[in-house]
């Protein structure tokens, strides 16, 4: 869906209960073609409850 094979897992594991699986998402979706794909989740993962996911959406929102 939409320029890259990996948006779906990406997409999928910004939601996931692992906070360890969101940061990797969260870092992961860098290297998307259009990461503005997944934009609005990681916006809202900037104030998830777990401070190393907050913290990772936040350096790529650049707040």
């Amino acid at each position: 869906t939409g320029g890259s094979p990996f948006l779906d897992d990406i997409q999928a594991g910004l939601q996931h209960e692992s906070p360890l699986v969101r940061v990797w998402a969260i870092r992961l979706s860098t290297k998307l073609e259009d990461p503005s794909k997944v934009a609005l989740v990681i916006e809202k993962l900037a104030d998830d409850s777990d401070p190393a996911v907050s913290e990772a959406a936040k350096s790529v929102i650049g707040g």
